[in-house]
C-alpha cells in the first residue's frame, strides 16, 4: 500500500500539474502536490533551511556555480523527506513534473495491483530507483520510506560517511584528461550542509547504505522523463557544459568569473 505519492511541481509550471490532473483512470486523490521551492531568484534561501552550501569537488562545484535552481531542487526534497520521517510512512512515491504521464498511468496501474515485482517494491525495499537513467541519475521517480529518508536527512547535516567516497568520479577524470584541472581536492567533513546534486547525493547514500548493509535498494526501470519537457528546466541552461562540452579557454574564463563559487562572494 501507498501511503503518499508526492507530485514536485514549481507554481511557475502549474500546468503540469493540470495536465496530470486530466488523466482518466488514476487515483488523483492519492497525489498530493508539492510545491517546489524555487531558488532561481534567490539562490542563498538554503539559509532559511539551517543548510550551507559545500559541493565536494570540482563537478559538484561547477554543477552549482551554473545552476541555481539546483539548490531548489535539494531543498525540494529535503523537505518531503522530512515529511516522511514526521508522518513515519513506509512506501512513499517521489515524482517531478517532467515524468511522461502516459508511462506513469501504467507504472501506477501495476503498483496499485501489487503483484510479482511492483508487490516487492513496497515490502522488500527501502528505496527503488525507478528512472530509466544510469546510476541514480535523475530523480524524477523513485520510491522510499521513512528508514531510507532518515539516513538522507542525516547525511545531509554529516557527511562524513562518504569519506572513503570519490565525488563524481567519471566526470572529474574527463575533466583532468581535458586539462580542466589537474587533480581534484574535496571535504567530506562537512556539517549541515548541500554537498552534491540531489541524484548524486543519493546516489552516494546508496553505495555507502548498501555496503554497510543499512539500506535494501533496487534500481527497476520503469518511467522516465517526458523528451518534450527535458529542456525546459530552471536548473540547467541551454549553455550549460553539462549540454554541451566548453573549450579550456571558456572553462578558464567562467573559472575565473564571479558566478564561480557565488555562494563564496555573497
Amino acid at each position: 500500500m501507498i501511503d503518499k505519492i508526492y507530485f514536485l511541481n514549481l507554481d511557475s509550471k502549474i500546468e503540469r500539474w493540470n495536465n496530470l490532473r486530466k488523466l482518466k483512470d488514476l487515483y488523483l486523490n492519492d497525489i498530493e502536490r508539492f510545491p517546489a521551492i524555487n531558488s532561481v531568484e534567490n539562490p542563498m534561501i538554503y539559509k532559511d533551511y539551517g543548510l550551507e552550501l559545500n559541493p565536494v569537488g570540482f563537478a559538484h562545484t561547477l554543477y552549482f556555480s551554473s545552476f541555481y535552481g539546483a539548490v531548489g531542487c535539494y531543498l525540494s526534497h529535503y523537505e518531503m523527506w522530512k515529511e516522511i520521517v514526521k508522518n513515519k510512512w513506509e512506501n512513499v512515491l517521489i515524482l517531478e513534473d517532467d515524468i511522461h504521464l502516459k508511462l506513469l498511468k501504467k507504472f501506477l496501474v501495476k503498483l496499485e495491483i501489487g503483484k510479482g515485482e511492483y508487490g516487492d517494491f513496497l515490502k522488500k525495499y527501502d528505496l527503488v530507483q525507478l528512472s530509466y537513467k544510469r546510476g541514480f541519475g535523475g530523480t524524477e521517480a523513485y520510491l522510499l520510506n521513512y528508514k531510507a529518508a532518515e539516513h538522507l536527512i542525516k547525511n545531509t547535516h554529516n557527511s562524513s560517511i562518504f569519506k572513503n567516497s570519490i565525488p563524481a568520479e567519471i566526470n572529474t577524470n574527463h575533466f583532468i584528461s581535458k586539462g580542466y584541472l589537474k587533480k581534484d581536492e574535496w571535504d567530506w567533513n562537512v556539517k549541515n550542509s548541500i554537498i552534491a546534486p540531489v541524484d548524486k547525493f543519493i546516489q552516494y547514500n546508496v553505495d555507502c547504505l548498501q555496503s554497510m548493509n543499512k539500506i535494501k535498494f533496487k534500481r527497476s526501470r520503469k518511467v522516465y522523463l517526458d523528451a518534450s519537457l527535458v529542456f525546459d528546466s530552471v536548473i540547467e541552461t541551454d549553455d550549460s557544459y553539462f549540454r554541451k562540452e566548453w573549450s579550456k579557454e571558456k572553462m578558464e574564463k567562467f573559472i575565473k568569473s564571479e558566478q564561480y563559487e557565488w555562494w563564496k562572494n555573497k
